[in-house]
């Protein structure tokens, strides 16, 4: 069990070489990482064909969790036999200007990720089906 005075001791000890524990941490990292990131590389290359079906799975998951937060049917016409066709659609996203549009834009990718971190769901997003986003899309360009 540690002491009341160990702990005070191991405090004190912290701050004062707290820089250079910081310091052997990052080389640390560095040698460590060095190492790795080739091995890593090595995996990634040889089984690049796995690697990119378990990406997409995932996504597709993440995509499917998403879609029933929002509310997993199109809020137009209320389609909801399968939801692996429903689409996101970005309201008022043709309104507003270039510059405008990049400095505040999430992709939909983007938004997801940060839905399934957070629970975050953004605001600005319709779920269509393609028949009703194609409509919406040529009623905004015209």
């Amino acid at each position: 069990m540690v002491t009341e005075k160990r702990k005070e001791h191991r405090k004190e000890f912290y701050r004062k070489n707290m820089q250079k524990i910081k310091e052997y941490n990052q080389k640390l990292f560095a040698k460590k990482r060095d190492m790795e990131l080739p091995r890593m590389r090595a995996y990634y290359q040889k089984n690049i064909e796995f690697m990119r079906k378990k990406a997409r799975i995932y996504d597709f998951h993440l995509r499917c969790a998403f879609i029933m937060e929002i509310g997993s049917k199109c809020s137009k016409c209320g389609y909801h036999e399968y939801i692996g066709i429903l689409e996101i659609h970005h309201i008022n996203r043709l309104n507003i200007g270039e510059t405008e549009r990049r400095k505040n834009h999430l992709s939909n990718h983007q938004a997801i990720q940060r839905f399934s971190a957070i629970g975050e769901i953004p605001k600005d997003r319709l779920l269509l089906c393609p028949n009703c986003h194609s409509l919406e899309h040529s009623i905004d360009n015209y």
